[in-house]
């Protein structure tokens, strides 16, 4: 599975609980900009200058998140209905001024009968103290990811890579909710303000032998 270079953009405003509230519209709909201005200095007295200004500081400043180029695939197991792989995907963060506090970040799987046997991270990385946004884990026989910690983890898979060092990413006391496993639409929460810079996540898929094609949406939203 590979990944085309996707920059999400603002699409919708959001109610509390994530629901879109509606559209933001697209540039190309909007007022021109010349009609725009013009009535902005009706309403203001600001001169063009000054509002060109404003409005490329607020470009400058405006949060960005996009999807890393490539996701790292590898062919991890099968048995004699389904192949298994483990997929990491970046995310590169860029927050100029004050801090993300939530985001929600969704995978949804298309091309069959594909599902995330399970993601990382997850509920449990709470739990494990992260140094420089790195945790060992693993990956036991029901392709399960698993956090070392301490002693050697039980029935781990046996895959060259297991275990291995994970990179999260650059966050610091984020609290993460994962929606759990075997579905085909994964899903993540981070809440905190130490959302910056980058971010991993990692599933393992399930997908038929003989199928040769996976495709993979994604969708962020961000307060």
């Amino acid at each position: 599975m590979s990944t085309k270079h996707i920059s999400f953009e603002s699409k919708y405003f959001l109610k509390d609980d994530w629901e879109p509230l509606r559209a933001v519209e697209p540039v190309e709909t909007v007022e021109p900009m010349e009609t725009k201005l013009m009535h902005f200095m009706l309403n203001t007295g600001v001169d063009e200058e000054e509002w060109l200004e404003e409005q490329w500081l607020d470009w400058v400043r405006s949060v960005r998140i996009e999807l890393a180029e490539a996701a790292e695939t590898r062919r991890i197991g099968s048995d004699d209905r389904y192949e298994y792989y483990e997929s990491e995907i970046g995310m590169n963060i860029i927050v100029p001024k004050g801090n993300i506090e939530e985001l929600r970040y969704h995978v949804t799987l298309l091309g069959g009968d594909i599902v995330a046997v399970d993601g990382f991270p997850k509920d449990v990385i709470n739990e494990i103290p992260l140094i420089a946004g790195r945790v060992q884990v693993c990956l036991n026989k029901a392709f399960m990811f698993i956090p070392v910690v301490g002693g050697i983890i039980a029935e781990l898979l046996e895959i060259e890579l297991n275990p291995w060092e994970f990179r999260i990413g650059n966050l610091k006391m984020v609290h993460v909710d994962f929606s759990g496993g075997l579905t085909s639409k994964p899903g993540w929460y981070f809440k905190k303000n130490g959302i910056k810079d980058d971010l991993r996540v990692a599933l393992t898929i399930r997908k038929p032998i003989g199928l040769d094609h996976i495709e993979g949406r994604v969708k962020a939203g961000w307060v």
